[in-house]
């Protein structure tokens, strides 16, 4: 199932606060950059210029099955209004220095990008060829984690990306069976099982796709001999799954054991006591 639309994330997200105390702050700051988010969401032909009709999502499916080609690969920078996603990417910078991430360092990077808007167009065209050097050496430059600047840059384009999941997603979920989203591209950190079967789920597009039940997503090992598993007692649907020969893990939530209902969208924010497993001492393993 891909992302809901985000007035509906933003109600998912009121009642995950209330449902898991423990990550209040970071669901309440998730909740205001949704905020900033919806007008975008709402009216995506404003700052849109592809035109989204069923020809167009039909030349993307196309493209996804005949070629293994992810949708953004074949999006440019052009296709957006770079003067609507250059006054989002200042109201995200705003929510962040108000909840004081990065203060001084941010003051100076946004007095950079100031009537700049070359600065976001290169981002953004970075975003779309997942190229990460723009962002390693912005980091370097201004002293912000350069995950940080990836979350300035690629939230204004989410809802874009999120609506293209939820047309498209009907028609590869059970199909593609690659590592990576045919959305956007990226490689998620977090998977739902469901009736033996293990469905990838993209943090930032929302799209589920299928992923082989016993095949690291990182190197391709498909031995059994060299895959681990471990179960929480007090969670038994939350499950790590990792891989002996490179060492990564993902994030599994068994749906058929979940006790509390996990939003979509709020997965791999909501599962951090696995990431905190498996960064221990115990296990030294890596996030894809």
């Amino acid at each position: 199932m891909s992302k809901i639309k985000i007035k509906e994330q933003i109600f998912e997200v009121e009642n995950a606060i209330e449902n898991f105390p423990k990550y209040e702050k970071i669901l309440k700051f998730h909740k205001e950059v949704l905020e900033i988010l919806l007008p975008l969401d709402e009216s995506i032909d404003s700052w849109v210029k592809i035109d989204l009709n069923k020809k167009t999502f039909e030349c993307y499916l196309d493209e996804i099955i005949t070629s293994k080609k992810s949708v953004n690969e074949l999006i440019k920078k052009s296709d957006f209004d770079i003067i609507i996603i250059t006054d989002i990417v200042k109201k995200i910078i705003e929510i962040l220095l108000n909840n004081n991430a990065n203060g001084d360092e941010l003051r100076v990077f946004r007095e950079y990008i100031e009537d700049k808007e070359v600065i976001v167009n290169n981002a953004i065209s970075s975003i779309l060829k997942e190229d990460t050097k723009w962002f390693e050496s912005h980091s370097k430059k201004f002293g912000i984690d350069p995950s940080l600047l990836l979350l300035i840059f690629e939230s204004p384009l989410r809802p874009f990306f999120e609506q293209l999941s939820r047309e498209l997603e009907e028609e590869i979920k059970e199909i593609w069976l690659e590592s990576y989203c045919p959305i956007c591209g990226r490689q998620s950190n977090v998977a739902r099982k469901k009736k033996n079967k293990r469905y990838m789920v993209c943090s930032y597009c929302g799209l589920e796709y299928l992923v082989d039940m016993f095949e690291c997503i990182n190197c391709g090992n498909i031995d059994p001999t060299k895959m681990g598993f471990i179960k929480l007692k007090e969670n038994e649907e939350y499950e790590l799954n990792y891989c002996k020969v490179c060492d990564h893990y993902i994030k599994i939530l068994d749906e058929d054991l979940a006790t509390v209902k996990i939003p979509y969208g709020l997965e791999d924010l909501l599962t951090r006591k696995l990431d905190v497993i498996a960064s221990s001492s115990d296990f030294n393993l890596k996030r894809i």
